[in-house]
């Protein structure tokens, strides 16, 4: 599924502006030390600058949310899987975590297909970090549903 690509870009975009905001050798608000034996004083007339925030948009994962499927747990996630990895395939699992009745059912078949996840393989220890990835936004699916039982999300 491309929505992992799409997070974990998104953090490591996230990380690597925040480790390389600006930072400018003209701050008043810290001075060098004169000699080696001095430590360097804080003004205390220095207003501090404002720490940068990168917001991160709101982005809709599943824009359009099926509400039933005709196809059966295995179907679903097969169909998702045969998407080629440079589409999106979002609709296609959502349809997933409609299809599949609880957790363990869907992690089955996702380890089956892992090419819903645009992977060679899934491991079954993995289920709940990609459970938690497909569920942010259907939170009303059985799969999902099933999560927040069994205390997943």
């Amino acid at each position: 599924m491309r929505i992992v690509t799409v997070l974990l870009a998104g953090i490591f975009t996230l990380s690597f502006l925040t480790a390389c905001a600006p930072v400018s050798d003209d701050d008043p608000s810290v001075s060098a030390p004169s000699s080696p034996s001095s430590k360097p004083t804080t003004s205390k007339a220095a207003t501090p600058k404002p720490v940068p925030t990168y917001d991160v948009p709101d982005i809709e994962v599943y824009p359009n949310k099926p509400t039933s499927t005709d196809l059966s747990c295995a179907d679903a996630v097969a169909t998702a899987a045969a998407v080629p990895g440079a589409e999106d395939n979002n609709d296609e699992v959502y349809v997933t975590l409609i299809a599949c009745n609880s957790v363990e059912e869907w992690g089955a078949a996702v380890v089956a297909n892992p090419g819903v996840f645009a992977m060679s393989s899934v491991p079954s220890s993995e289920i709940d970090f990609y459970t938690k990835i497909v569920c942010s936004g259907a939170d009303e699916t059985p799969v999902c549903s099933d999560a927040v039982a069994r205390g997943i999300l």
